[in-house]
């Protein structure tokens, strides 16, 4: 019987890492896919309650924002990115959201 080489055990060790991460890259990826889709189906819901689109997307922004308060800056930014990667009109409105709560925010003061 043919005793393994140390050299051997890294191998199949490197090679153990690697499927490993591979797998863990493929479940990331298909994660992000799947948010992806449901940001872009999301975005889609008609709500009766609501007269018109415009005032759909208005609070889907508006609560968007809201929820991103307290959020350290570079989380919001890279959240951000995310959102122009669905829909660039999507992170327009969730920029002119926030930007309007931190003027009344401002105007409290």
């Amino acid at each position: 019987m043919k005793r393994r080489s140390e050299s051997d055990e890294v191998k199949q060790k490197s090679w153990s890492l690697v499927s490993r991460t591979a797998a863990i890259a493929m479940t990331a990826t298909s994660l992000f896919r799947i948010l992806m889709l449901y940001a872009r189906s999301a975005k889609k819901i008609i709500d009766p309650e609501l007269s018109s689109l415009k005032d759909q997307k208005a609070r889907l922004f508006s609560n968007i924002a809201a929820s991103m308060q307290g959020v350290p800056q570079f989380i919001i930014e890279r959240q951000l990115g995310h959102f122009e990667k669905v829909h660039p009109d999507y992170a327009a409105g969730v920029r002119k959201a926030l930007a309007e709560l931190a003027q009344k925010a401002k105007a409290a003061k």
